[in-house]
């Protein structure tokens, strides 16, 4: 009232009326009051006696519950509706969705390849002779080879492997070519690059192959050629992949993993973001049941899921030119299911989770590692052991992908496959389970420090209050890493492998019995007729059919054909694993024969050693390889979300009007993310990999941590640009995915980089992750020093001052719009 009696003029209201209006002085007056206060009373007194006239009765509520109402189809597509018109409103959101998976599918189906080919080997020739140089031109004359300078020394050859410049070195010794042409045996030294274990065996395979037709051709040629014959033909059939080549193998297995990550991200985020800022909470009030808001929440993604499938099936066909042989209605029926149960894991994802960065962690985690490791994708199911087998029996990718594989390049319908629906349809996630949660500086150089320093202190206490998310990140370091390192094979294990004995000799018994563990699980012998059904149901990858009189012919020198059939969809195992066959059946052959008749040894052997990992163990491998993917997949996701989170929770206006400037804010989030995800990995790196696996270190830990820390500048760089990009946390986990996958799949961890088309490894040199993995691979595997991965390190300088640079200029152009 004291401001009030300053005004020239005011204005006395009541319940929106105004009761009077006039100078203080007047009001006054007109009521005879003392003060302006009392006339004030006095008009509102006045307006209330004539409200209280026309008083009602008093209202007796009912303080009874009312009765709990039936599902309603009605409240069901409401919701619906509601979440339909969110994602309309979002068209970034949406074009991600869609778009994402198109981009994801090209780079993917282009880029990730099963051929081992281009592999640079060099030769130490001691010899020098035409002989020497005609077995190098034997193996340079092969497309799966480039032939690279010439070793001169043990030194040479060691320092040039421990970089990665050659793949294969071959010692040719002294007098090769006398030794040959006296007939005396000779040895020559192989030596392989076995840090990749699942290539080192294909690559041992193709020099065996190499140096037994080179063999041939050197028989062929001897006065009594006939010696030196065959005892039989080994006739392979490659089965549904006749070129085995990785695109009718790859393509057809990308669709169930996008089509699991990108629909389960979304329906998880599309919860919990209503969890965190509490718009849920609005559901109480509302008669809504969990199903009919569950499952509103699910249809418009199995919509979009399935406009999804369409086009991907679209660029299979058009653009990939992979042909669909079988049933389309019997692929897309499995589709709906499939990605029904995409959804549904996201919603059951998102009954865990309390924020939205939890839960774009926990959606790549759950949904990325067993799609890719443990479903079939890569190694077959029937191939994994422990805990991994496990998961992919009841995984719904393993199905999925084998109906995708049956009806796209196997030509099946619904009457081959409708087996492989029931384990589909039974691992649809209970979605009832959705638990309402509660409602819940001064100046100079010292002065930018001490900002960025308080400023980091703020994330790692954000993070540390969220319990779900470090128990994710727990997890992805130590029970990811193990398993990664022990249940995936590196090399040919478990095979699946049939047998059709038509001769049931003595013979052809002993090649049934001499396919046994860890490479081949116990043959299931069948009959011819049953051979056909059992590859297209994928049951197993070998089948082996052994002609009648197979012993008599053998034994006669007739060259009888024994047929090997491989399903070369599985092209992890489809070489390699013929390869292994046909020395299994050469040697049993040979040694049953040598009984009857006597056969010289070869003229030239091989001896293969195997660089850096001597048994091929997949858990020297796996385990490190897991590190360098979470590596980057966290720090992406905890930079790019701690931002996002800034702009929904509305704190950034907090930030702006700071004594702080965005390149403090960006460097806070940068040290503060990069020194959680640089502490968790260097300890699994000890506990996990050294300790609890055994694996040996070759090389320097610090001088790896030392790139950790160089390749955390870029990616949490990455992660800041992406936050810029992304409006909120459903935008920013599709471009989670679009760049994550690439950067985890094209980095040559999961596939060699020489195999991958010209273009895409030159696009992938401008990524950080793929000389951070050449780093880590040199370093960990073949014990490389500094001055053989320097010129690493200054690449990752590079392209992290480049993104570094690039982000915080985005950043300072669009932080004023973040409010």
């Amino acid at each position: 009232m004291n401001e009030a009696e300053r005004c020239d003029r005011i204005s006395l209201m009541h319940a929106g009326k105004v009761l009077a209006s006039g100078t203080p002085q007047e009001l006054v007056e007109k009521r005879g009051a003392a003060s302006l206060e009392e006339a004030f009373i006095a008009y509102l007194q006045e307006a209330a006696g004539q409200s209280n006239e026309a008083e009602a009765p008093p209202v007796i509520h009912d303080t009874t519950h009312a009765p709990r109402q039936g599902f309603s189809l009605r409240r069901l597509f409401s919701y619906s509706r509601r979440e339909a018109l969110e994602l309309r409103r979002d068209p970034v959101r949406s074009t991600l969705a869609l778009m994402g998976t198109v981009i994801l599918m090209l780079i993917m189906g282009y880029g990730i390849s099963m051929d081992v080919e281009n592999l640079r080997f060099a030769v130490l020739d001691r010899d020098q002779t035409v002989s020497s140089q005609a077995w190098t031109l034997n193996l340079s004359g092969s497309r799966y080879f480039i032939e690279q300078p010439p070793l001169t020394s043990y030194d040479e050859l060691d320092r040039r492997m421990r970089a990665g410049d050659i793949t294969v070195a071959i010692e040719i010794p002294p007098n090769f070519g006398r030794d040959i042409a006296r007939g005396t045996p000779v040895e020559l030294g192989v030596w392989i690059d076995g840090a990749m274990p699942s290539r080192a065996e294909t690559v041992k395979g193709y020099v065996q192959a190499m140096h037994q037709s080179w063999l041939q051709d050197v028989a062929s040629r001897q006065s009594t050629p006939a010696s030196q014959s065959g005892l039989m033909n080994i006739e392979t059939r490659y089965r549904y992949n006749p070129d085995v080549k990785s695109l009718p193998a790859i393509v057809p297995a990308v669709i169930p993993l996008l089509l699991m990550m990108i629909p389960s991200m979304l329906s998880a985020l599309s919860v919990v973001r209503e969890k965190e800022l509490g718009s849920i909470i609005n559901l109480y009030v509302t008669p809504t049941t969990r199903s009919e808001f569950l499952l509103g929440k699910q249809l418009p993604y199995i919509a979009l899921g399935m406009l999804n499938f369409f086009l991907l099936c679209g660029l299979s066909v058009f653009v990939f030119g992979v042909p669909h042989k079988g049933s389309f209605l019997t692929l897309t029926l499995a589709a709906l299911l499939y990605i029904i149960i995409a959804t549904g894991m996201g919603l059951l994802i998102s009954t865990f989770m309390k924020s939205q960065i939890a839960a774009i962690f926990g959606t790549a985690i759950i949904t990325l590692i067993p799609a890719t490791q443990f479903s079939g994708m890569i190694d077959p199911v029937a191939s994994l052991e422990g805990p991994g087998r496990w998961i992919g029996e009841v995984y719904p990718t393993s199905h999925f992908l084998t109906i995708a594989r049956g009806t796209f390049s196997k030509a099946l319908d619904l009457t081959d496959l409708w087996q492989l629906f029931i384990p589909v349809a039974d691992s649809h996630p209970a979605g009832d389970g959705l638990k309402y949660p509660a409602a819940e500086k001064t100046g100079g150089m010292m002065r930018h420090l001490r900002n960025i320093f308080n400023l980091g202190i703020k994330e790692l206490r954000s993070l540390l209050g969220d319990k779900a998310m470090l128990t994710l990140i727990v997890f992805s370091f130590t029970v990811s890493v193990y398993s990664s390192a022990t249940v995936t094979p590196g090399s040919l294990n478990l095979a699946p492998i049939a047998i059709a004995d038509m001769d049931q000799s003595q013979l052809s018994n002993r090649i049934v019995n001499s396919f046994y563990r860890p490479w081949f699980l116990p043959p299931e012998m069948i009959t011819a007729d049953e051979m056909d059904a059992g590859l297209d149901a994928g049951r197993y990858t070998f089948a082996i059919n052994i002609p009648p009189n197979f012993q008599r012919d053998v034994l006669a020198g007739r060259q009888p054909d024994i047929q090997v059939n491989v399903d070369a969809t599985r092209m992890s195992q489809a070489f390699t694993g013929n390869g292994y066959i046909q020395n299994i059946i050469n040697g049993e052959v040979n040694s049953f024969v040598a009984r009857y008749r006597d056969n010289s040894e070869p003229l030239v052997s091989l001896e293969t050693r195997m660089r850096f990992n001597p048994n091929l163990d997949p858990a020297w491998f796996g385990g490190v390889m897991a590190i360098i993917n979470n590596i980057t997949m966290l720090a992406i996701v905890l930079t790019g979300s701690a931002l996002i989170r800034e702009r929904e929770h509305g704190t950034v206006e907090h930030l702006l009007v700071m004594p702080i400037t965005p390149f403090e804010i960006m460097m806070a989030k940068v040290w503060s993310m990069g020194l959680v995800v640089l502490v968790v990995s260097g300890l699994s790196l000890v506990l996990m990999v050294k300790g609890v696996l055994g694996v040996p270190i070759e090389g320097s830990i610090p001088l790896f941590m030392l790139g950790v820390a160089l390749s955390l500048f870029a990616t949490t760089s990455i992660g800041i640009f992406m936050g810029t990009i992304a409006r909120s946390m459903p935008q920013l986990g599709l471009l989670v995915i679009l760049v994550l996958l690439p950067l985890q799949m094209l980095s040559g961890g999961s596939t060699p980089r020489e195999s991958m088309p010209q273009m895409v490894q030159d696009i992938m040199l401008t990524m950080p992750t793929t000389h951070f993995v050449s780093l880590a691979q040199a370093i960990l595997y073949r014990g490389a020093g500094f001055e053989i991965v320097w010129p690493q390190f200054l690449t990752l300088m590079a392209i992290g001052g480049a993104f570094f640079t690039i982000a915080l200029l985005r950043f300072r152009k669009t932080i004023g719009t973040m409010a």
